[in-house]
């Protein structure tokens, strides 16, 4: 329950563009629900908004490997190979 507050709340700030803020709040959720695919992610694409995709390529990774789902490991695996391409880019 707290979980789904917190994570209620770095939805409202990703909304807002507020990045860090929404980090923080998804970094709480986390501590509620260590193995979270989704709280991962989220914290991951927070990073990426910043463009920090090193660390955006660490939360991915994380999430990678509790995701269960095809669909999720297809998604993840993607978002991962566009930000090494990214990371090429700007290399």
């Amino acid at each position: 329950m707290v979980s789904r507050v917190y994570q209620q709340y770095g939805y409202e700030y990703c909304k807002l563009k507020e990045w860090e803020k929404a980090k923080l709040y998804y970094i709480r959720a986390l501590s509620q629900t260590p193995f979270s695919v989704i709280v991962m992610y989220n914290i991951g694409y927070c990073y990426e908004m910043m463009n920090d995709y090193r660390q955006a390529l660490i939360w991915y990774n994380k999430a990678l490997t509790y995701a269960k789902d095809e669909k999720s490991r297809t998604m993840l695996t993607q978002r991962i190979e566009d930000l090494k391409r990214e990371l090429f880019m700007t290399s």
